[in-house]
């Protein structure tokens, strides 16, 4: 086994990865939000709520610490509620 579901960074380490980032670089032109922000759980554990808030806390912190640049959203699977569902598809994706 290479992971595990509970995988995922609490906020605190959210928060200190984006002041990291800005030590880095204080003012960036461009920042590529890769996406799979939100928990990585079944489709009972993560709700759309619980999806939104996470977007909606990570774009606050984002516009926060980086206020001029240009923020490009590329969503992941687990940025959707339920998880893994692409509209069109039968199953959810990556189980059969």
């Amino acid at each position: 086994m290479y992971g595990n579901f509970r995988c995922d960074a609490p906020w605190v380490l959210v928060k200190s990865a984006i002041s990291a980032m800005r030590d880095f670089e204080p003012d960036p032109d461009i920042i590529l939000w890769t996406g799979d922000s939100s928990a990585h759980g079944t489709p009972s554990e993560v709700d759309f709520d619980y999806v939104l808030s996470a977007e909606r806390t990570l774009s606050t912190y984002l516009r926060k610490y980086f206020p001029n640049a240009l923020i490009l959203p590329v969503l992941g699977n687990h940025d959707s509620s339920p998880p893994d569902y692409f509209p069109g598809r039968t199953k959810f994706f990556g189980t059969g």
